[in-house]
């Protein structure tokens, strides 16, 4: 089974926003988890002469969900789609199936851009098993 790693995505918001999802490469790995690439989303609003860095930051809840039920990186390397509703970006992703777990298996995970507190909402979609990973 592969998962595909480090794709860029772009989508327009209803409000005339435009939003892009990238990985920076690096020489080597950083960070606490050891990684080569990090995620970035901007927007713009002016038609993209000019972009925007979004923040990462999780909501409370989710930095809950995300330590006691999933692989706990944030932001995630593994993005499978993304779009935009209701005026804010969202993507879905998936734990690494490579990576060793203590309890639980990898899974399918929903983000959601809420405006109101600037941070993500996570939502677990489905358990990952051989024939559900992205390929």
């Amino acid at each position: 089974m592969n998962q595909s790693f480090y794709r860029e995505f772009e989508c327009d918001a209803e409000d005339g926003s435009h939003y892009r999802m990238s990985f920076d490469k690096f020489n080597k790995p950083e960070g606490q988890y050891n990684r080569w690439r990090r995620m970035n989303i901007e927007k713009s609003s002016d038609g993209g002469r000019s972009w925007h860095p979004m923040p990462l930051t999780l909501s409370a809840a989710s930095k809950v969900l995300l330590w006691v039920s999933a692989q706990p990186e944030w932001p995630p390397e593994i993005v499978v789609d993304f779009g935009c509703e209701n005026g804010a970006p969202w993507f879905e992703y998936e734990d690494d199936i490579d990576a060793q777990r203590w309890f639980r298996r990898p899974a399918r995970w929903h983000a959601q851009f809420d405006n109101g507190t600037g941070k993500w909402k996570l939502g677990q979609i489905q358990v990952l098993t051989d024939s559900s990973s992205s390929a």
